[in-house]
């Protein structure tokens, strides 16, 4: 796929949230295919949360670089936005979006005290 370019921000294949939620599908599918336990309802709304979480994150931080270009150029804006302040936003919003999924997906019914 070749990079697209809107108003001078080019957007690559890398700067897709497909990266970060893949895996997560994948965790999801073997969750699914070899833990029988889990409740496919809250299977599904776990790995929808996670991924909203992900979106979020990943459209923020492409807000973010955006908005550093803008105020400081590219020599100086890129740089930090891209690679230091996004990656970690990104390794944030993985662990916030993992701790959730497992939280959602795995958390068991209580019973009821009477």
């Amino acid at each position: 796929m070749s990079p697209i370019e809107v108003r001078g921000f080019t957007f690559t294949p890398e700067c897709s949230v497909a990266f970060l939620v893949a895996p997560l599908l994948v965790i999801a599918g073997g969750m699914l295919a070899f833990y029988g336990r889990v409740a496919i309802h809250r299977l599904v709304g776990a790995t929808l949360t996670a991924g909203i979480v992900l979106y979020a994150a990943n459209q923020l931080r492409l807000v973010m670089i955006a908005q550093f270009v803008k105020h400081w150029g590219v020599e100086d804006g890129y740089p930090l936005s891209h690679r230091v302040l996004g990656s970690i936003l990104v390794l944030g919003a993985l662990i916030v979006a993992y701790a959730s999924f497992f939280m959602l997906a795995c958390r068991r019914r209580r019973p009821v005290q009477t």
